[in-house]
């Protein structure tokens, strides 16, 4: 509170020249902050769009594999296994 309060009273005693100044200073800033904020969020949100296809098509091609594995447990031909699941013969030969 001291410290903004320090700073108020040190910028009534500026000058016109000098007050102009800081106002186009402060206004840099802010415009600079408002710019970084917006680029943060924007690569936040397009990392977590990332993220989440990555995980989704991890999850999906693990699943494959999972019900694969199943089928050939099962007794099912390697190439109907293939047919359904979009995994390759020696994918399927070697779970």
């Amino acid at each position: 509170m001291n410290k903004e309060l320090f700073e108020a009273a040190e910028i009534a005693k500026f000058n016109p020249k000098e007050l102009g100044e800081y106002w186009e200073s402060l206004k840099n800033f802010r415009d600079w902050y408002s710019v970084m904020s917006t680029q943060l969020k924007k690569g936040r949100e397009e990392g977590l769009k990332e993220g989440l296809e990555k995980g989704l098509e991890q999850g999906r091609k693990e699943e494959c594999f999972k019900n694969a594995k199943k089928m050939k447990q099962a007794g099912i031909a390697f190439d109907v296994i293939a047919q359904v699941t979009g995994l390759s013969i020696g994918e399927i030969a070697s779970l």
